[in-house]
């Protein structure tokens, strides 16, 4: 079996008063999360955000970056975005940039038990990080379209 390929978008809406580009505790805030990100255990890392400064930053930690336009879209939209640009991934783990960030730790194990069963469906902490499989794609879309 070919190995399975695991995406990571980092979502930050910008639609809450904690993830404002505007306000340097919050870019510090987003930097610490795309910092948490172990890149080495997923095919691609994509972060959604409406700020160019962050998109810049991303390309720092060599992630892509998708413009999710205004932050007035808010988190639906970057899921949509952040799904369709790992859309060939078997799985994608969404992290929150705008909360506090993951232990890389939680995110690489999160990533080891979707692995060893990579087609169920692991119940995910109120704060995330969450991984989705394949299968549950469309069922994600239409939750959030």
């Amino acid at each position: 079996m070919d190995k399975l390929k695991l995406g990571c978008a980092v979502l930050t809406a910008g639609n809450s008063r904690h993830n404002r580009d505007d306000r340097p505790e919050d870019q510090c805030r987003i930097l610490h999360a795309l910092a948490a990100v172990p890149a080495r255990i997923f095919e691609s890392v994509v972060v959604v955000t409406p700020y160019p400064e962050i998109m810049r930053r991303a390309r720092d930690f060599r992630f892509a970056a998708l413009c999710s336009a205004g932050p007035e879209q808010g988190v639906r939209r970057a899921v949509v975005l952040g799904l369709t640009g790992l859309r060939d991934c078997d799985g994608v783990m969404f992290l929150s940039g705008g909360g506090l960030a993951p232990q890389p730790e939680n995110v690489a194990a999160l990533a080891e038990i979707w692995r060893n069963s990579p087609q169920e469906f692991h119940e995910p902490e109120e704060n995330g990080p969450w991984l989705f499989p394949a299968w549950f794609y469309q069922e994600l879309l239409q939750a959030v379209l």
